[in-house]
């Protein structure tokens, strides 16, 4: 009997080809759709599940406020941690992690001095987070004050081999021990490093007493269970104030679940997701499939006009309802699988471009995963059986005579189809006008008044300050090069952070030379720059408006003095300095913070050189700069990069998500597309006799399309009447989240509305003038 039921789906598979390809392409790419965001989802919330004490640990975050801006900050003093766990009976163990390079020589390698990124952690490290060892070898802890863990893949890369144990790495003036091997953390892990530099003695932590510096120390905690977290966070922020007075600052604890959806607290861990992205990701993944599924039922119950005779004659000869039941269902199964076997296709072919777009590895393939496609043929069944069951039940409680006449017609089946053509058009509407909007604002963020010049700057960072001027004399020397800057802050990279009074606002500082401005392309409002004289003094700075209004109110503030008190971060700098000039503001965070007040001091100390370039013959300009690099560096490479890159960082998120939203507001209009196209159809041609009696009658052209298109159009007004209005205010929330934003831009709105109002319309043309060129004689003739 099953095999019955089989040929027969089948042989109806192949007769309604249009039908067919209708539903398995708009199933396909739902499923495919659903599942690749499925994947990408599981990965977020992945994110360092795999430590056994997970639920245990803490990362210290600091709140500061800056009058009405509250700022998060990951990094803090090295000192807080070890005096907390001291004083704190709930810290079971601590560990102070700090993100740095060194150039490292390799034992029994020749000319195999490589920069080595790494994290400095703590002993206890250890205690906190999970590592995998290589071969189960945990390490072993010399009596050295400091040895180091690395990764398998970078054991191979320096040595060429797994067995180095004992062996050594050394930099000009240190040598540490390799303690142990471990495996590769994986990818979804906030804390990625292949080398870790362990410090044994918590005393001999750099930065350890010194409570004024942040060195991008991060600190983690494992509280002991049921440890209170408020009670925690209190201990830690009086053991801070204590030692160091300044107001408005206090500590939180953040679980580590949180850490990679912590978009709003600055720090070295840049691999982060807003959860709210999440969520909005997971609407769409259900939205999309919601459509598919939608498009099957309409255009199951559609076709139904097709074979109303078929269901009618089966009745008769004594076919029961469950036959018809598991006649629709094992319909729906064949075009189920066959849209299953498509959508892993798809799933392979663009989970690497999904990769491209969010800029890191997923570590996600379908078919090295049993479990997975196992998952998702149980997952498109069950969608297979919930798509047949109402289709199956229209045709099914219909009566015999009705459906012998060719009159299968059910007012909840109309209605249902009308609801789903309604709601196809207003997701193709919405997501046009979300994603014109969205556009709009990444567009701003990046290119429109930032307050800086981002284009054709190289940036060679960490130049010695004693070579500095040796290096820039050459670089100034290069045919293609502009200016040259020697600075120790660039836009996108904030400095030091100080305050001026306990309870004043924080000011960032910018360590430049008398170029800076020239180099950035930055204005000069009031007073004057700095020259050589100033900057063998030390005694001036310059201020940007904002830092000018917060010091002068409503007067100038040229020739002020502003403290630097040993309170201060930078207090190693001198006493007072005096306000020579004021800086235009511009956007050195990205524009979803508001511009905080700046002060420029005279560079004293290690930093970057900012080449401005000309747009010709950039190759030959950038092979000199190396050149002149190696030339005064030993030969040795650098590593550079363009600021423009930099500027794009700091709205890679947005970036990221807007371009996901483009993507799948593509598929999510193609689906509907299909849907509306079939339905269409169906609507078409449920009226084909009367259009046949209309063009016996004298019915025109255009009298029999108005006619056929009122109720696309009545449909379409009500789609767009609900879903702009929607756009609207979501739109608006989401852009008040930016402290720069731009408007709603209602003139695109609409200019959308209008293109997806003449792409929905020529659908329906195109079945309307279909029915309209046939013959009537064709159509009536059985009447």
């Amino acid at each position: 009997m099953l095999r019955n039921y089989i040929k027969i789906a089948f042989r109806n598979t192949l007769k309604n080809k249009l039908y067919t390809g209708l539903n398995i392409l708009g199933i396909s790419i739902g499923l495919a759709s659903f599942f690749i965001i499925y994947l990408f989802i599981e990965n977020e919330l992945a994110y360092d599940q795999f430590h056994d004490k997970k639920d245990r640990i803490y990362r210290l975050v600091k709140h500061e406020a800056n009058g009405d801006v509250l700022s998060k900050s990951s990094t803090s003093t090295a000192a807080l941690a070890p005096l907390a766990a001291e004083r704190t009976p709930e810290i079971e163990a601590y560990s102070r992690i700090t993100k740095k390079f060194r150039f490292f020589n390799f034992e029994g390698l020749q000319d195999s001095v490589q920069r080595v990124d790494y994290y400095d952690v703590d002993e206890s490290f250890l205690d906190i987070f999970d590592l995998e060892y290589h071969a189960d070898r945990k390490p072993v802890f010399p009596d050295a004050p400091s040895s180091i863990l690395i990764s398998e893949s970078k054991a191979i890369a320096y040595y060429g081999s797994l067995d180095i144990v004992g062996k050594t790495m050394k930099t000009s003036r240190e040598q540490y021990i390799i303690s142990g091997i471990f495996k590769d953390i994986p990818e979804t892990s906030s804390i990625k490093s292949d080398v870790f530099l362990l410090i044994h003695d918590p005393d001999s932590y750099r930065g350890g007493k010194w409570w004024n510096v942040d060195l991008q120390t991060q600190s983690y905690f494992l509280l002991s269970e049921g440890a209170d977290i408020e009670t925690v966070e209190n201990k830690l922020t009086t053991a801070y104030l204590e030692n160091r007075a300044v107001e408005n600052i206090d500590f939180r604890l953040q679980a580590l679940s949180e850490v990679h959806f912590s978009l709003d607290v600055d720090g070295p861990i840049l691999e982060k997701t807003d959860q709210r992205y999440v969520l909005i990701f997971s609407l769409v993944a259900i939205f999309i499939l919601a459509c598919a599924v939608f498009n099957y039922v309409s255009l199951a119950l559609s076709q139904s006009l097709e074979r109303v005779r078929e269901i009618g004659v089966r009745k008769v000869v004594g076919a029961r309802r469950y036959a018809l039941y598991i006649q629709f269902t094992v319909e729906s199964i064949l075009h189920i699988l066959i849209s299953f076997v498509l959508s892993i296709v798809l799933i392979e072919v663009l989970m690497p471009r999904l990769e491209v777009l969010v800029d890191r590895e997923l570590d996600i393939r379908v078919f090295t995963s049993e479990i997975l496609v196992l998952k998702g043929l149980g997952f498109s069944l069950l969608i297979g059986v919930i798509a047949s069951a109402y289709p199956a039940f229209a045709s099914a409680k219909s009566r015999v005579v009705s459906l012998l006449k060719g009159g299968f017609s059910s007012p909840v089946a109309k209605r249902f189809i009308d609801v789903v053509t309604v709601f196809q058009i207003i997701v193709f509407i919405g997501l046009v006008c979300l994603a014109v909007t969205a556009n709009r604002q990444m567009h701003f963020m990046r290119n429109e008044n930032l307050g800086f010049d981002q284009d054709q700057l190289l940036v060679l960072p960490q130049i010695n300050y004693r070579m500095e001027s040796v290096l820039k004399n050459e670089v100034q020397n290069i045919s293609g090069v502009k200016s040259v800057s020697h600075t120790a802050t660039l836009p996108t990279k904030p400095g030091n952070i100080t305050r001026l009074t306990n309870s004043g606002p924080r000011y960032f500082m910018f360590d430049v030379d008398e170029d800076y401005l020239e180099t950035m392309g930055m204005t000069l409002v009031e007073g004057r720059n700095f020259n050589l004289q100033d900057i063998e003094t030390s005694s001036v700075v310059m201020v940007n408006e904002t830092a000018a209004k917060e010091l002068g109110v409503d007067e100038s503030v040229l020739g002020k003095n502003i403290p630097f008190g040993r309170d201060s971060m930078l207090y190693f700098k001198g006493g007072d300095k005096r306000i020579i000039g004021v800086v235009k503001d511009f956007h050195f965070a990205s524009k979803r913070d508001k511009v905080e007040p700046v002060i420029f001091h005279p560079i004293e100390v290690d930093a970057h050189l900012v080449v401005k370039l000309s747009s010709k013959e950039l190759t030959k300009t950038v092979t000199a700069l190396v050149d002149a690099y190696k030339k005064v560096n030993d030969g040795r490479e650098p590593k550079y990069y363009f600021l423009d890159e930099e500027v794009e960082a700091q709205y890679k998120q947005e970036q990221v998500m807007i371009s996901m939203v483009n993507t799948f507001m593509v598929v999510a209009s193609l689906v509907a597309f299909i849907g509306l196209f079939g339905l269409a159809g169906y609507s078409t041609k449920r009226r084909t006799k009367e259009v046949g009696i209309r063009k016996v009658l004298g019915a025109g052209f255009m009298a029999i399309q108005s006619t056929l298109n009122s109720v696309n159009l009545m449909r379409m007004l009500l789609a767009i009447s609900i879903s702009v209005p929607l756009v609207v205010y979501w739109m608006n929330s989401w852009l008040n989240e930016f402290a720069y934003r731009i408007q709603i831009p209602y003139a695109f709105i609409f200019l959308a509305v209008i293109i997806a109002a003449i792409i929905l319309l020529l659908v329906a043309s195109f079945h309307s003038v279909k029915v309209y060129l046939l013959n009537p004689v064709e159509v009536l003739k059985d009447e």
